[in-house]
């Protein structure tokens, strides 16, 4: 019930994910992943986000959204 701010940045094959400032995750995609094997094509790439919950019944509401390429 309550806003939080979401901060993502992705910089090649790593990702930095901030929940109100907090570092949450800091992830760098293996050269050659294990999931590739059984799902191909589920690897980093340019161009592609999404927002979504998991759960069916859940309800998500999101504002001020922001994107920036970066050089």
């Amino acid at each position: 019930g309550e806003w939080f701010d979401y901060f993502i940045k992705v910089e090649g094959k790593r990702v930095w994910i901030k929940i109100n400032g907090e570092l949450i995750t800091d992830f760098t995609e293996a050269e050659n992943p294990d999931h590739l094997k059984q799902y191909p094509g589920r690897y980093f790439s340019s161009g592609t986000f999404a927002l979504q919950a998991h759960d069916p019944n859940s309800v998500v509401y999101y504002k001020d959204l922001q994107v920036r390429v970066m050089p």
